[in-house]
């Protein structure tokens, strides 16, 4: 499939008809983050959307004299990791990449709708997202004309071979206690979370990077730093302490994903 698809009309399958939606071609299983805050309305699988997540965000828009809501819908995931009536933080993971569903290929399809009608999501994402953060599609351009990076172009960069050690947010690793200021937020400022959080040096592997360690979870975020966690090092966050201490130091290589977004 195309890295790209709009909100018009396309053939498929050798039928004119309408995308409501805007499709990325990006990778399988690489998270999908939640564009802002809000309730999850549904989560659960369909014969054409496959596995997909309904959010109605907690930004409203207000347009003609009304304030409306605004659903985003995520379609194709190869899972989803949360439940109706769930509310999810922004940047939260939802679930991640996929081609479940009426799909040609791994990709994201994105949808929103505003007061019962589906709406282009390219003139909406700068103001659902807010404060700049919109998951795993990249630095977006000016989209009168332009286009996402292709993905066909889009590499893994192999970075090095990296000490991996594991942390958890307890005092063992933070020196911090449950109720203590900070316990379980990382330096961007997010809460640390499962096969999601790592902690790099900022200088070796950005803030916001998407990060593939040899041999482990899909993908991880590089959201945390350590004192102790200079060069070539990273440190998986784990909640149990001996698990942590299970995992022990280990020699892995590491590739970080061109695409990135904020932390």
């Amino acid at each position: 499939m195309a890295h790209y698809s709009c909100f018009c009309y396309r053939e498929l399958y050798g039928k004119r008809e309408f995308h409501d939606g805007v499709d990325w071609g990006v990778p399988e299983y690489i998270p999908v983050l939640a564009i802002n805050s809000g309730i999850v309305q549904i989560a659960k699988h369909s014969n054409s959307a496959g596995n997909y997540v309904a959010l109605k965000l907690d930004t409203q828009v207000h347009e003609n004299n009304r304030t409306q809501d605004i659903v985003v819908r995520y379609l194709h995931l190869s899972k989803y990791v949360v439940s109706p009536g769930q509310r999810v933080q922004q940047g939260e993971v939802i679930g991640y990449v996929g081609s479940t569903g009426r799909s040609t290929g791994a990709h994201l399809h994105m949808d929103v709708t505003i007061e019962g009608k589906r709406r282009d999501p390219l003139k909406w994402i700068d103001f659902m997202k807010a404060d700049g953060l919109l998951d795993v599609y990249g630095e977006q351009p000016s989209f009168e004309g332009g286009e996402i990076s292709n993905p066909d172009t889009e590499k893994m960069e192999f970075v090095g071979e990296f000490e991996i050690t594991a942390y958890t947010a307890g005092k063992e690793s933070t020196g911090k206690e449950p109720g203590d200021p900070g316990y379980g937020i990382t330096a961007s400022g997010k809460p640390v979370r499962p096969n999601h959080t790592i902690a790099a040096d900022w200088t070796v592997i950005p803030a916001g990077s998407i990060v593939k360690i040899e041999g482990l979870e899909p993908y991880y975020v590089v959201e945390d730093v350590g004192s102790d966690i200079k060069g070539n090092r990273i440190d998986i966050y784990m909640p149990e302490l001996g698990d942590a201490l299970q995992f022990g130091r280990q020699k892995r290589r590491v590739w970080i994903m061109n695409t990135r977004r904020d932390v």
